[in-house]
């Protein structure tokens, strides 16, 4: 039986690198088998022809032209970038120019409406800064409102009482509203109390500003502190 040989032992062959021992097998199989030989002889033919192709060598010039040209494309690169930040400098800075107007207006107007709006959030105790400081503190607004029948232990006839309650209207639009129809006196005696208000220490501004809470809630329990809080008055 004819081995089959395969196409590496017959290449290995063909280069002269087979052991002595596996040449001659080869040679008795060639000897023997006609189509081992033509596959021989095809392998043989294969091998001279790439032998006789041309070995190219790649050119040095066309590396160093491409690296020359790359660095050239960043070169323009980077100057067109600087020529057009240098054409543009004025629409650039006049850009900047503007954006900073506009963000120190929109900020001028933010603080401008959140003092606003803190000024309205204060404008109950404000109205009522006197009276709310008669009332001491909302532990001493408690003990009042448990008197029973505040109102009617109040002399009659009595006088008009020293510090009138003022009812503020609760939205902070209605609020601006009932700010401005006020008279200049009445304005005036508000400004004098922010800044009354202004010089107390923190604990108390918080005490005042609870108590306020307490008084003008719109509820069945703020409509009994507001009852004691008048009976009190006219007790003062």
């Amino acid at each position: 039986m004819i081995e089959q040989v395969p196409d590496e032992t017959l290449v290995a062959y063909l280069d002269g690198e087979l052991a002595a021992v596996e040449a001659t097998q080869v040679e008795v199989q060639l000897k023997a088998n006609e189509s081992l030989r033509r596959r021989l002889d095809e392998l043989r033919g294969t091998w001279e022809l790439l032998g006789d192709l041309p070995l190219e060598q790649p050119d040095p010039r066309l590396a160093e032209t491409t690296i020359e040209l790359i660095g050239l494309s960043l070169e323009r690169s980077h100057e067109t970038w600087l020529d057009r930040c240098y054409r543009y400098r004025w629409w650039l800075t006049t850009c900047a120019g503007v954006l900073g107007l506009l963000l120190g207006v929109f900020w001028s107007q933010w603080q401008h409406e959140r003092n606003e709006r803190q000024l309205l959030e204060r404008v109950p105790v404000l109205a009522n800064f006197k009276l709310l400081q008669e009332l001491v503190s909302p532990v001493w607004l408690e003990k009042i409102a448990s008197i029973p029948e505040l109102e009617e232990l109040t002399p009659a006839p009595y006088e008009k009482p020293v510090f009138s309650m003022v009812t503020v209207p609760p939205g902070l639009e209605e609020r601006t509203a009932w700010v401005k129809g006020l008279s200049n006196a009445e304005k005036k005696r508000l400004r004098d109390n922010a800044h009354s208000l202004d010089s107390l220490d923190e604990e108390k501004r918080q005490s005042l500003q609870s108590l306020s809470e307490m008084v003008f809630q719109d509820t069945p329990q703020g409509q009994e502190y507001r009852s004691a809080v008048q009976g009190y008055a006219r007790l003062l």
